[in-house]
């Protein structure tokens, strides 16, 4: 197969999460005080965020996610953070 055959079926298997994922997630939101760790907003729309992207193999653990607004998550997204 091409590497970039390889890269592609990297990418698609990089968007599923894992089965306990709302247990990681409320984990990651409880450990951050419900804030977004960028701009301290707490009574926001919060995601978590994989820190080095699932797409270039960042894991599902906690050292690798922390809580972002949606803005922050906006602008990391679009290289602003």
């Amino acid at each position: 197969k091409s590497f970039y055959h390889a890269l592609r079926n990297r990418a698609e298997d990089s968007e599923s999460l894992p089965d306990n994922w709302e247990s990681i997630r409320k984990s990651v939101l409880e450990r951050d005080g419900f804030q977004c760790v960028v701009c301290g907003g707490e009574d926001l729309e919060l995601h978590v965020d994989h820190i080095l992207p699932r797409k270039w193999n960042g894991s599902h653990r906690k050292e690798n996610l922390r809580t972002l607004c949606r803005h922050c998550h906006s602008c990391r997204h679009f290289k602003k953070l």
